[in-house]
């Protein structure tokens, strides 16, 4: 694994956890 492709893992995880957290904080859950 090369610094870079972790480094865009990471990258994309934040992201993905801010996009959950924010489709949740909408009316995801009813």
């Amino acid at each position: 694994m090369t610094r870079k492709f972790d480094r865009m893992l990471l990258a994309v995880d934040r992201a993905w956890h801010g996009f959950a957290a924010t489709w949740q904080g909408a009316d995801f859950h009813g």
